[in-house]
């Protein structure tokens, strides 16, 4: 084989070798992307298992009482009036907070004032979530229940 020859094999592998090199770094950067979610928050099914029985009716009624300081009658209600618009759709990365934990996020947090990062580690969510899914639902249940709760204002 001649001088040239070799030469531009050797090229060609040192090429080679750069693109697999790159390909190996790409795929490593989506690896490190897919999961963005802490295994607290892949835990989330669990812990609503026995709040849902509650509410669903199949545990005692004082246990929801105790929690979120209104019955299941009353929770189902304000949940018929605000669920559909506090809905949200899984996606491929997790599934949605759904509208009743979205609810019952809202009541426990008007219920005994606690902070939103001790809320996110409750209901196992991010602080963020729990931030915007207050503030949602509270404005959802402003609304919705206007003719139920007067607001004076003092001017």
């Amino acid at each position: 084989m001649s001088d040239v020859n070799r030469e531009l094999v050797a090229e060609l592998a040192t090429l080679m070798l750069l693109l697999i090199d790159e390909e190996e770094e790409e795929d490593s950067r989506r690896r490190d992307r897919q999961c963005w979610t802490t295994d607290l928050f892949l835990e989330r099914e669990d812990v609503w298992g026995r709040l849902l029985e509650a509410i669903e009716g199949e545990g005692p009624n004082d246990r929801i009482q105790d929690f979120l300081r209104l019955n299941r009658e009353e929770f189902l209600h304000i949940l018929s009036l605000i669920g559909h618009k506090i809905c949200r759709e899984d996606t491929n990365m997790r599934k949605a907070i759904t509208p009743k934990q979205r609810l019952a996020i809202t009541l426990r947090y008007l219920a005994t004032g606690d902070s939103f990062k001790s809320l996110a580690y409750l209901f196992r969510v991010s602080t963020r979530s729990v931030s915007l899914i207050v503030q949602e639902a509270c404005y959802l249940l402003i609304q919705d229940l206007k003719e139920y709760v007067k607001v004076w204002f003092n001017s």
